[in-house]
Formats: structure tokens, sequence, C-alpha cells
């Protein structure tokens, strides 16, 4: 895939352990709600999996999908159209029925479907 090489080829070119280098740059905040996505999907990012599992470790990701998981608003759009795609079945989200007031504000959290994806939380995170 394109991100393998894109992962692959900074880890390389910069020797790591971020994707430009020994520091954590903007390259790795750009990319990082990305590695949810990784996550979600399974895929495969050969080399690149190191900072996969490296940025998904990080105080600030790891505090960004707590605070994610635990907000309760919903958006009904977002809701039916999960339900349409798959059968939801997990949900990680503290929970909130959808005719609560706070239901009209819109946030994608995680949201395990029958055909194993889960979306990530769509808030960001407080780099250090």
């Amino acid at each position: 895939t394109r991100l393998r090489e894109i992962f692959e080829q900074g880890l390389a070119q910069f020797g790591g352990p971020w994707l430009a280098g020994p520091e954590f740059s903007a390259v790795d905040a750009f990319y990082a709600p990305v590695a949810f996505r990784i996550r979600t999907y399974g895929l495969d990012v050969g080399k690149g999996q190191d900072w996969v599992d490296r940025v998904l470790a990080h105080p600030a990701m790891q505090q960004w999908e707590a605070e994610a998981l635990a907000e309760d608003w919903r958006e009904r759009s977002h809701e039916d159209e999960l339900a349409a795609t798959g059968v939801v079945t997990a949900d990680f989200r503290v929970a909130r029925p959808l005719d609560h007031p706070s239901a009209a504000l819109s946030l994608s959290t995680r949201s395990v479907c029958s055909h194993g994806n889960v979306s990530p939380s769509a808030l960001r995170p407080k780099w250090p």
C-alpha cells in the first residue's frame, strides 16, 4: 500500500524511530490519526507497524482515544449510517441514548462492526 511505502521510506531514510528521524515531528502528527485507521482495518504497513505501535502507545494518543470513548454525544445520521452498514457487535463508547439532547452534536467514536472495522475517534491529540 502507499502508506506502507511512505512509512518504510521515512523510517529507512531518516533512521526512525519516528517517521522523520529520532524526534517526534510534524509528519508524525500528520499521520497520527491514520494510525487508528491502520489498526481499525488491519492494514499491512510492513516495517511501519513499529511506528504505528509507537504512536498508538504515545500518552497523547491514549488520552485522545480515552476521551473520545468517554464522549457521550451522538450524531443520529452517523449512527444511522453505521447501522445501515453492518451490525454493531461491540460499542466501546459510554452509553447515551440517541434521543438525548447531546445527540444533535457530532463526534465520531470507536465502534466495532460485524465486519471487524473500528472507526476511530475524531478528537485531536494534545502533543507535548
